[in-house]
């Protein structure tokens, strides 16, 4: 028996009533035929945290999104959570025109069901969604939330879209484009985005004029006048207008002009006395715009009268005149309201309704991504070449699929030039540094663009020479009897940061090479496939925690060094990173804001009487800060690490930049040189327990290589601090 949706998600709903625990797998019995993707777990949990009266701000690159509790908004401190659901699961209904352009996430919280927010209720929180549709025009991407689970009724936010970081500075540069909107939640609400075409209403005006002339507000040069004579009687009549920007004609489109899909409906069956009249200004067309003379081709135009279907048919010559172009603008007449679309040839083309079908087919292309892994390294120079093709939404629950399923030494990552539609075939050109385990046909290495899902093959190699791993991904056109290629992106592959790599610390080979940091403790459902698992929306993010006592550098060097190591680490893809301070830590609101623009959280330890050090609070983070690693420094930052690897079960990582016993020559109080002692054995007593040593420098690193020599096996990773980005130009 296959569980409805309602009772899986009934299930999940209980389990977030009880408390605090392990997320569990639902045990479903399903038929060998059933697609297991669609019923084993449906909600992935990726953060839960308190949300107090001062609200807060969850930049979440798991999503990817962000969600800003306003300030006031809560009358009480609430224990909220933020989850993923898979899309087979829990999703808007989509109507013609309409793509799920973005992940769906939930917002639950532990309080009443009819719990109130205080404040405006319309902007107790905002939610901002990362998405991977195209700025087209006609098309708008809104974000909708759950209203009614029973029925999956969703209602229409009111929504802002960015499309680059420079029109919202605020938001992380990862979350691009990204549509936001405000709203109020309840104990459970969800949200989603959807790109479809962007409906223009127009009610009969009142009084009677000589036409009934509809403007489209985003292009005035749009427009449809119906003679009053044509107008039916009713009161409510009204017209609905959608402009739907063509797609690209691409290479076969040589000699032509495509201009818009106008969608014309009216709310009542009206038979025009007299034919109504179009306007549309050639800026909306698509293909060459220098063409010298465009009155001496033909325009043509085509006509649909089902909203689904793809068969158009032409009508130019039933037109009362033929079309005017003046002014940029062209001009036409028609007898019946449907699907209109244009056409401008300098050759007289009898394919015309199949290129129009074929083209109608490739409305709506998405942004792509691609990722290329160089995994499994079985022997030397051979590998096995895993490349995926997904929605650019979608990029980091791919990028956790693969790294934690595989061992990647390499990758490599692009974005598509084009848009791609569903089913889109992206074919991939190996350099010479690869060649082809199995023989075979090399017409079979390509990519499928799924629309909604990731898509993955992997092919055996060996590789010649690590310096020119290359991949190029292209399509493939035939123009005038000829194969062609258009390049969609080429993808460098290079070694991947030794951060995002399984961790072993019993191997005695590590001691001078990098290291090898754990993956998130987090375990997902055994699948019988790679993707299988992957659409189980398993994530995996590697979570690091640096210990500090300031974001800004008020103390010195230190916090300079912590704030830009956690910065680099929060860059690297599928890290999470968390700097962990006092409670009485000096954090501004502008030291938050930086610090959620380059991906980090700041959280903070709470007082703890008795313990008159600060520092010391940090051994008890809040209940919401999980780790995998934790990153400390020297004795006073460094100390908590031994701690929190027994309550957190991380790894512990210890960071030493300061050489003590040369620092206590310097001093001149007393006994400077003896506390310097002290001050050293306890570092190098911290650096035997921990996981990781990492040295700042060649000179510190032959000292505690030496210290540590004693300890077999124990890892030890150099780090020699660059130049700031903010001076890489000064000279």
């Amino acid at each position: 028996m296959v569980l409805p949706v309602k009772q899986i998600v009934s299930e999940y709903e209980q389990k977030d009533d009880g408390e605090e625990e392990e997320e569990e797998e639902i045990e479903v019995d399903l038929d060998d035929e059933t697609d297991t993707s669609q019923h084993i777990n449906p909600k992935t949990l990726i953060k839960r945290g308190e949300v107090s009266h001062e609200g807060d701000i969850w930049n979440l690159q798991e999503a990817p999104a962000s969600v800003t509790f306003c300030r006031g908004a809560d009358t009480k401190p609430l224990l909220i959570a933020c989850s993923l659901w898979s899309p087979r699961t829990l999703s808007p209904p989509l109507g013609s025109n309409e793509v799920l352009v973005s992940n769906v996430i939930e917002l639950s919280h532990d309080g009443p069901p009819d719990l109130e927010f205080s404040g405006d209720a319309q902007e107790s929180v905002t939610v901002a969604l990362m998405h991977s549709a195209c700025n087209l025009k006609g098309y708008e991407v809104v974000i909708k939330q759950l209203v009614d689970l029973e029925d999956n009724e969703w209602i229409d936010l009111e929504t802002e879209n960015f499309w680059h970081t420079s029109a919202k500075s605020t938001l992380p540069h990862w979350l691009f484009p990204v549509a936001e909107a405000a709203c109020t939640i309840t104990r459970y609400s969800s949200f989603a985005a959807i790109w479809r075409l962007k409906t223009f209403i127009f009610r009969k005006p009142k009084t009677v004029t000589a036409e009934f002339t509809c403007t489209v507000p985003d292009y005035p040069d749009v427009s449809v006048s119906i003679p009053w004579s044509s107008v039916p009687a009713i009161e409510d009549f009204c017209l609905t207008l959608k402009v739907q920007e063509p797609p690209s004609i691409g290479l076969n489109g040589d000699g032509m002009l495509v201009g818009p899909v106008l969608h014309v409906s009216s709310s009542h069956n009206v038979e025009l006395l007299e034919p109504a009249k179009i306007t549309i200004p050639l800026t909306f067309f698509q293909g060459k715009r220098e063409l010298e003379d465009l009155r001496s081709g033909e325009w043509k135009i085509l006509h649909n009268s089902r909203e689904k279907s793809r068969e158009w048919t032409e009508s130019t010559v039933l037109l009362m005149m033929p079309p005017v172009l003046t002014d940029g603008i062209m001009t036409f007449q028609v007898r019946h309201f449907c699907r209109i679309w244009p056409w401008w040839s300098r050759r007289p083309s009898h394919d015309l309704r199949r290129r129009a079908s074929n083209l109608c087919s490739r409305e709506q292309g998405q942004r792509a991504g691609f990722l290329a892994c160089l995994c499994d390294k079985v022997t030397p120079s051979n590998y096995l070449l895993t490349l995926s093709c997904f929605p650019i939404h979608m990029k980091e629950k791919v990028n956790t699929y693969l790294t934690s399923t595989y061992s990647v030494p390499f990758q490599g990552q692009g974005t598509s030039l084009e848009p791609l539609c569903k089913e889109d075939q992206a074919f991939v050109s190996l350099s010479e540094a690869f060649s082809l385990q199995q023989s075979g046909n090399t017409e079979e290495l390509y990519l499928v663009f799924l629309g909604d899902e990731p898509f993955d093959r992997s092919w055996p190699v060996k590789v010649r020479e690590l310096s020119d791993l290359r991949v190029d991904v292209f399509k493939l056109y035939v123009h005038d009897g000829q194969e062609r290629r258009q390049m969609l992106c080429t993808m460098h592959i290079i070694p991947r940061s030794p951060v995002q790599v399984p961790f072993h610390p019993s191997s005695q080979a590590a001691l001078h090479s990098e290291p090898r940091l754990p993956v998130c403790s987090e375990v997902g459902v055994a699948s019988t496939s790679p993707m299988a698992s992957l659409r189980q929306d398993l994530m995996h993010i590697l979570k690091i925690t640096l210990l500090g006592d300031e974001w800004a550098s008020l103390a010195g060097g230190l916090s300079t060094l912590n704030r830009e190591l956690a910065i680099n680490l929060a860059a690297q893809p599928n890290v999470k990173v968390t700097l962990l301070v006092p409670e009485n830590a000096q954090i501004t609101k502008e030291h938050k804001m930086m610090a959620e623009r380059s991906g980090i959280t700041i959280a903070k330890a709470e007082e703890r009487p008795g313990f008159e050090d600060p520092r010391d609070w940090l051994n008890w983070p809040p209940r919401d800060v999980t780790m995998d690693v934790v990153i400390g420094h020297g004795m006073k930052l460094g100390r908590q690490g031994q701690v929190l690897r027994e309550t957190k079960s991380c790894q512990w990582v210890q960071l030493v930049h300061t050489a003590q016993e040369q620092l206590g020559i310097h001093k001149r109080h007393t006994n400077a040189i003896s506390e310097a002692g002290r001050k050293h054995q306890i570092e190098v007593n911290l650096c035997k327990l921990a996981d990781l040593v990492v040295p700042v420098g060649p000179k510190l690193a032959e000292a505690y290589s030496s210290c540590l020599r004693s300890e077999e096996g124990k890892n030890i990773f150099v780090v020699t601090p660059g130049l700031f980005k903010e001076f890489e130009k000064s000279r």
